[in-house]
């Protein structure tokens, strides 16, 4: 939709694209492993070398959070947290004791 109506471009990072991998090989556990499939068609698989040039465009970036101890969520916010234009959202659980639990409990 964002693609369609924006022209803004999904992208996917980290432990999304091997996580997507998984499940291509294990169908069984997916109640429509189309609509995965389907999803997965229409975004963009980002390599490291690339992320700045997914920064430099309007986009939306989707990765797993790794608890915010190391992996690609600290790349975003490094170069993102003070651009007003840019918003970080969250979801998920983050385990007691990491930099996720413990930015949630400021």
């Amino acid at each position: 939709m964002l693609r369609e109506a924006h022209g803004i471009k999904a992208y996917v990072d980290g432990l999304g694209l091997d996580v997507y991998e998984i499940l291509k090989k294990s169908p069984e556990y997916l109640r429509n492993p189309e609509i995965l499939e389907r999803a997965f068609r229409r975004v963009v698989p980002v390599k490291v070398q690339q992320r700045d040039l997914v920064l430099k465009k309007p986009s939306v970036t989707v990765t797993t959070s790794w608890m915010l101890n190391g992996g690609p969520p600290l790349y975003y916010l490094s170069r993102l947290y003070k651009d007003p234009k840019s918003k970080i959202l969250f979801t998920g659980y983050q385990v007691e004791g990491t930099n996720g639990s413990w930015l949630f409990n400021i």
